[in-house]
């Protein structure tokens, strides 16, 4: 599986040559979703190196540049669609998708989503961005807390509430049992982190749709998921979790505080500079330590799910990043 950079995504350059027998193979499907002919001006170039077609390409045409995102996660498309064009009529920064299709490749099954193509570039680390990435942030909850097909996004939140819940009751004996089979070959791994991830077992609780003021969002606030364009507007793209986050805005608040101000450790003098850079975007702040927590937690939940229900090997830095990212928000009790 291709594990993206969320955290550091790097450079927006679309550098690499795509192999003839993976061009061919995407060339149809293109032809069949939006309807274009590849000719000798058409060029494709993906974003990472090639392990396989699951990848994020640019299509570049006489005419526009398209963004290619392959994926083979089943991502309620249409719904997601849907959300994010009710957001844009609804005056969000948000990027919307053209069209989508799916396709089989070697008995497996991928999902195709088309794109404009956003000129720009990610979070540099200032203030400055933080400031506008914050205020869009702001438009994005406005324009979604009324969403007319909430109610879908609310079954699908609790439906991962109920797959997540059995993870964890699995955690929770299989470490009372010595029993480390679910992270693989890294057991050695969870016997250095056992107390941490039984408070995990026994404290996360992932019913955030329970909350009154719980309503639909991005859901995966991170620096890959948001580009700067030519014009210093923050554009977000990529609603693969907002299909299934039914939550309080603290939840990509928590995101935005974990993966964009705390991302390289600032000192608490940045930090706090950081914070108010936020503030001063979005405005007031609700209490955010004990969502970032459990937001850590749930993450930890989601990859073991993976490991433990569609036989995906997690690597170790994951595991670590999350158990980093929780006791970040602990130490930060005070502060958010």
């Amino acid at each position: 599986m291709f594990w993206p950079s969320g955290d550091s995504p790097g450079d927006l350059a679309f550098n690499n040559e795509v192999p003839i027998f993976q061009k061919e193979i995407i060339r149809n499907e293109i032809i069949h979703t939006i309807n274009i002919e590849f000719d000798d001006n058409l060029k494709l170039h993906s974003l990472k190196k090639y392990e396989n077609l699951a990848n994020v390409y640019c299509l570049s045409t006489p005419d526009k540049n398209y963004l290619i995102k392959i994926t083979n996660r089943d991502i309620f498309l249409k719904l997601q669609k849907d959300l994010i064009s009710y957001a844009k009529s609804n005056g969000a920064s948000v990027s919307d998708i053209i069209n989508f299709g799916y396709f089989i490749h070697n008995d497996t099954k991928y999902t195709i989503i088309i794109s404009k193509f956003i000129d720009g570039r990610h979070y540099n680390n200032s203030t400055d961005d933080l400031f506008i990435i914050a205020k869009s942030l702001k438009k994005i909850h406005k324009s979604l807390k009324f969403y007319k097909n909430k109610k879908s996004i609310l079954k699908n939140a609790i439906n991962l509430s109920k797959r997540l819940q059995k993870v964890i009751e699995k955690l929770k004996l299989d470490l009372h049992k010595k029993n480390f089979s679910i992270f693989c070959e890294n057991q050695n791994w969870v016997q250095k982190n056992y107390d941490w991830l039984d408070e995990m077992a026994n404290c996360f609780s992932p019913n955030f749709y329970d909350n009154q003021k719980a309503q639909c969002l991005h859901g995966e606030i991170h620096p890959a998921n948001v580009i700067i364009d030519k014009e210093n507007n923050p554009v977000f793209i990529d609603f693969e979790e907002s299909v299934h986050v039914y939550a309080p805005v603290e939840w990509d608040l928590s995101y935005l505080v974990q993966r964009f101000c705390l991302r390289d450790n600032p000192n608490p003098l940045l930090l706090r500079n950081r914070l108010n850079a936020v503030k001063r975007g979005y405005g007031l702040l609700p209490s955010l330590s004990g969502t970032m927590r459990q937001i850590s937690w749930y993450c930890m939940a989601m990859i073991l799910d993976l490991s433990l229900n569609h036989d995906i090997k997690i690597p170790i830095h994951e595991y670590e990043k999350f158990i980093t990212l929780e006791k970040q928000a602990r130490s930060l009790n005070d502060i958010v």
